[in-house]
């Protein structure tokens, strides 16, 4: 939770069944709750307003929407953490996420420990101007 007792939103805009469904199970046996999007407008009028939230797409999504996706996303929320989920052959699109302002990506087969460690370190970094100030006080 933020500041203001809202909880960081987790989003799926996933193009690709399998990865949708297989992310969807893999949130629901944590007992993380996410929310899938079906089109990007659906996903910023849900954002706009919030503070932070983390966003899981995947190439064909990006395909489909374009890489402009990735600044519209940041001019809703400023804070969000877009996770791009690629395969092998298209791997080199996470560099190109990263330079337009994702947060990183994950190769298939989108393991479990992966997906969770990302999001997990997310969540334990959304302050950390407060971490740094806690830090300097205990020295």
């Amino acid at each position: 939770m933020n500041a203001q007792g809202e909880q960081t939103a987790l989003l799926v805009l996933v193009s690709n069944e399998g990865i949708r469904n297989h992310l969807s199970d893999l949130f629901h046996r944590n007992d993380i709750p996410f929310i899938i999007e079906t089109v990007p407008e659906e996903m910023f009028q849900f954002l706009k307003g919030r503070n932070e939230a983390i966003a899981f797409f995947d190439v064909e999504t990006l395909r489909i929407y374009g890489a402009s996706l990735y600044t519209k996303m940041k001019a809703v929320c400023p804070a969000c953490r877009i996770i791009l989920l690629c395969d092998q052959a298209n791997r080199d699109m996470i560099k190109q996420a990263i330079e337009q302002g994702a947060y990183g990506g994950i190769l298939e087969p989108y393991a479990e420990w992966e997906v969770l460690t990302m999001v997990r370190h997310i969540l334990a970094d959304k302050h950390p101007i407060k971490r740094r100030a806690a830090k300097r006080r205990s020295r």
